[in-house]
């Protein structure tokens, strides 16, 4: 049985505001980075205490992957990337 006309609209109204929440929070999420480094590199600023003794903002540069993991390592940087791309047009292709 097909959906109604109301539940096609309610679907399409779903992803839309999946779609813009998501853009949202990527924009200020890029935002806020943008302005911590600025702050940083322009002003002798190191950092700020939100709430003491659990959440500080301080601008630090990962020179590895996530977490910085394999920090320093570029050789093995460039192997797992040119390993998760082999691995992912192997996925897509099979």
């Amino acid at each position: 049985m097909q959906g109604t006309w109301t539940d096609r609209r309610k679907l399409v109204l779903a992803i839309v505001l999946s779609v813009v929440s998501i853009g949202l929070l990527i924009f200020l999420d890029q935002l806020t980075k943008t302005h911590i480094k600025h702050l940083a590199e322009q002003t002798s600023w190191s950092g700020t205490t939100v709430i003491p003794n659990f959440f500080e903002i301080k601008y630090t540069v990962n020179t590895g992957a996530a977490w910085s993991f394999l920090a320093g390592v570029s050789w093995a940087q460039t192997f797992f990337k040119i390993l998760t791309s082999v691995a992912l047009v192997g996925f897509i292709v099979f």
